[in-house]
């Protein structure tokens, strides 16, 4: 028994090692500094999984920078589903909330169950400039502007 008690104190103490030690957790710090550093006081912040607002809210409000933040397809909660897929039938409510805005901030997170075709960033690339792209540790940013044709 004394042998077992050893066994599984090693591998859960390995466990603990990776877990605190190589872990990589999603930076929301880094990405909500960037945003409130860079965005305009009419810029509007989108966010591809509703729920990633969470997060990112809890840094970004530390600098007190006025955003228009919404999600897309829907704000936080309101199909009562947590994470609701981005469809085709889902854009036109996306380009009403950009088109009164300039410039329009992505934050992009865990796509590969909320929008797996790419349908967000496809778009907004089709009529808007991507004027720039940061990546971060479990997101990315990107930042699209209406151009000045």
């Amino acid at each position: 028994i004394l042998v077992a008690v050893i066994i599984l104190a090693t591998i859960n103490g390995l466990s603990l090692r990776e877990y605190y030690f190589k872990f990589e957790k999603e930076q929301w710090d880094d990405a909500a500094q960037y945003v409130a550093q860079h965005a305009g006081h009419d810029d509007l912040i989108l966010f591809n999984a509703t729920w990633t607002q969470i997060p990112f809210d809890y840094y970004f409000r530390h600098f007190n920078h006025p955003a228009t933040e919404h999600g897309v397809p829907v704000d936080m909660f309101e199909r009562d589903v947590l994470e609701p897929k981005m469809t085709p039938a889902d854009l036109p409510r996306m380009w009403s909330l950009v088109g009164q805005h300039e410039r329009v901030w992505l934050i992009y997170s865990h796509d590969w169950y909320t929008d797996p075709t790419k349908i967000i960033p496809t778009e907004l690339s089709q009529e808007l400039e991507l004027l720039d792209k940061q990546s971060f540790q479990g997101l990315e940013v990107h930042l699209y502007s209406k151009s000045n044709d």
